[in-house]
């Protein structure tokens, strides 16, 4: 989609003279104004560190599920979304949790039961 609208830009802009970026930003706005009530949900009840900066971790966040997504997308393989989630939760919820939630990362990590290979 944002190839696409890319690639068109110019005539799009000409169609629509509001532009075609600020279409393909409501969704992005949306999905980090909900990320940013989630971090400050987080800050307020002790799953996220009390220092945590609301503003660029919330862009921060959504630009990385953006990317995410997109690869996942646009991949030619079978993604393992399985090992994609547990890397983005030790990763991204790891680096902004309270000592509580890391902890609880670490542990899952370590005693989550491995798949079973198909004879």
């Amino acid at each position: 989609m944002a190839r696409l609208a890319a690639n068109h830009a110019p005539v799009l802009a000409q169609l629509d003279p509001v532009g075609i970026g600020a279409h393909l930003d409501r969704p992005a706005d949306r999905v980090c104004r909900h990320i940013h009530e989630m971090l400050r949900r987080g800050v307020a009840s002790g799953l996220h560190r009390q220092d945590l900066d609301l503003e660029i971790t919330s862009l921060a966040l959504a630009g990385a599920y953006d990317r995410i997504a997109r690869q996942v997308v646009e991949s030619t393989s079978r993604p393992d979304l399985g090992r994609i989630l547990r890397a983005v939760d030790n990763a991204l919820l790891g680096g902004i949790g309270s000592d509580a939630v890391r902890a609880y990362l670490t542990c899952k990590s370590t005693t989550e039961p491995k798949p079973h290979k198909r004879s």
